[in-house]
């Protein structure tokens, strides 16, 4: 038998579906006031006013729910909603990307809902192409950005998400052409000239990137992971006093990051600081962070790696390379793949780089990553470009690692966390053990 609430709760539903938003919204009320504990009625109440277009009072009803019960992914998709009518894109991406962390499904059945009720919503439309995305539904995804421009050709919000796409797909020239119409559209949203910077850094345009990051520091000066980025581009064409000053600007926003410590840190190193390098590394490790060499965003094989392996015997570097040959193998067929179909290939230290070609539309298709850098296989390393090799490098060599030590046992072990965290409704990449410690020691790729 239903409480007095939900039987409230399911009054007002049914005048919502009938487009009686304002008995809905006293139905919601009467159930609020009989439970005030309850988030259901508060989202559905911050969907009767979003549906209304008062955005604001959605915004309020949707983070109470939210704070009532932090796993309604249904708040977030309300409030995402919400913040994407009203202009603020970031705060709308923000509630996206947490919705569909949440339930997947249910975000994609809200999507679906939407612009069935209200089929000319760009906003919609870009919600379910980050869904399709985080599937790996690529053609999907970009079908309904394409709606979501044809529909509001002037919405910024529009060309950033298919910008997003096209970066994961490793297709930077489109990626950059729509991160540029969306800044053309708002030239005072940051989050797009962060993401054309990024692009820029995996073309290796290091100048363009480092424009873009300033610009965006320009817009928000307390935005500490914007000179931390930037002072990152700085240290990748081997300008470390520049990326000293945005690594300290940086520091003193936030002094929290044991990140920023470690590559101010790896700059000082490069300097020949060394007693500034030990002291930044040493904070970096109080704060938590395991201590690497490399800056945050490239350069170098990782410390202790190039220590540890230079320590180990012939013998057992032999040992390490047999006990990870079954990948290796697999690696080298799928790496000749793509040079018979126009890829490359190069030798970098004790691993073997296949790029382009098959090798390239292969990476495209990792659905668990919206599309992947590159890829390790033993002793191979799988990128889309020479550039994405590069900037990938030192995550990639902690899993060169990692297949040294776990051998033919490296898949079932990678495979069975993914499963696990799956079930756990924990994210099977980025929280799998092997994923955090390649992140923690050699940075994203």
């Amino acid at each position: 038998m239903r409480s007095p609430e939900d039987e409230a709760t399911k009054q007002g539903d049914l005048l919502r579906d009938k487009g009686d938003f304002d008995g809905a919204i006293a139905a919601y009320t009467e159930a609020i006031r009989l439970n005030p504990q309850n988030a259901q009625p508060y989202s559905s109440r911050g969907r009767a006013y979003l549906r209304k277009g008062e955005l604001d009072k959605a915004i309020t009803d949707c983070s109470r729910a939210i704070q009532l019960d932090p796993m309604m992914a249904e708040a977030y998709c309300c409030r995402c909603d919400s913040h994407g009518r009203s202009g603020d894109f970031d705060k709308a991406i923000a509630d996206w990307r947490e919705a569909i962390r949440l339930d997947p499904h249910r975000a994609e059945a809200d999507c679906t809902e939407a612009i069935r009720l209200d089929p000319h919503r760009a906003e919609a439309y870009c919600a379910r192409a980050m869904v399709y995305g985080r599937k790996g539904d690529v053609e999907k995804a970009l079908a309904d950005c394409a709606e979501a421009i044809r529909l509001a050709p002037k919405l910024p919000l529009t060309f950033y998400s298919r910008a997003l796409l096209y970066d994961g797909k490793g297709e930077f020239d489109k990626a950059i052409a729509d991160f540029t119409e969306a800044i053309r559209l708002n030239p005072q949203w940051a989050a797009a000239y962060w993401g054309r910077a990024h692009v820029y850094e995996k073309t290796s345009e290091f100048d363009k990137a480092i424009a873009d990051f300033t610009e965006a520091i320009l817009l928000n000066p307390k935005d500490a992971e914007a000179y931390y980025n930037r002072g990152c581009t700085y240290g990748k064409r081997s300008g470390y006093d520049n990326a000293i000053t945005d690594f300290t600007a940086a520091i003193r926003i936030n002094p929290k990051n044991g990140y920023v410590f470690n590559s101010r840190g790896y700059s000082y190193l490069q300097k020949d600081e060394k007693a500034k390098a030990d002291a930044d590394f040493a904070q970096a490790e109080k704060l938590g962070y395991k201590v690497r060499s490399g800056p945050g965003s490239g350069g170098g094989l990782i410390m202790a790696q190039k220590e540890q392996y230079s320590l180990i015997t012939i013998p057992f570097r032999l040992l390490a390379i047999l006990w990870a040959s079954p990948y290796t193998l697999l690696g080298l067929g799928l790496g000749m793949i793509g040079v018979c179909t126009g890829g490359r290939v190069r030798i970098r230290g004790r691993v073997i780089e296949f790029y382009g070609g098959g090798v390239k539309w292969l990476l495209q298709q990792f659905w668990f990553v919206e599309g992947a850098l590159a890829f390790t296989l033993g002793h191979t390393i799988l990128g889309q470009t020479d550039a994405a090799l590069d900037i990938s490098h030192n995550h990639e060599m902690v899993h060169v690692c990692q297949f040294e030590r776990w051998g033919p046992l490296m898949g079932p072990a990678y495979l069975g966390c993914c499963l696990v965290l799956w079930l756990m409704r924990c994210r099977p990449y980025r929280d799998n053990p092997f994923e955090r410690e390649a992140y923690d020691q050699g940075g994203g790729k």
